[in-house]
């Protein structure tokens, strides 16, 4: 076999990328992409993250919701959406919600 009927191992330009000859065992293949990808936001797979955004600061609770969460911790056993409603009847006022969760209970 002559020089000029071995197959040719150039590299071969593409318009997405340039690919390397096979790799045998001793060589590394590399792949080099001439099209823009874009940034990693995520890390990645080795551990080390590139640009991550810092994560928004949870929002601050409704007076409603800070209602709804000491009612919760005064009455673990009483169902959300039973706190809830229990609230929305006395139109949002504690006191008469805790009357009405205590007097369910006595």
């Amino acid at each position: 076999m002559d020089d000029d009927d071995a197959p040719d191992t150039s590299i071969v330009e593409d318009s997405r990328q340039v690919a390397a000859p096979v790799a045998t065992s001793t060589q590394s293949t590399t792949i080099q992409s001439t099209t823009t990808q874009p940034a990693v936001t995520e890390p990645t797979h080795l551990g080390a993250s590139v640009d991550v955004p810092p994560q928004k600061p949870p929002r601050p609770l409704t007076e409603m919701q800070k209602k709804v969460n000491s009612l919760k911790e005064m009455f673990p056993s009483v169902d959300l959406p039973v706190i809830k409603a229990v609230l929305s009847a006395s139109r949002g006022d504690l006191d008469p919600a805790i009357h009405a969760l205590l007097g369910g209970f006595g």
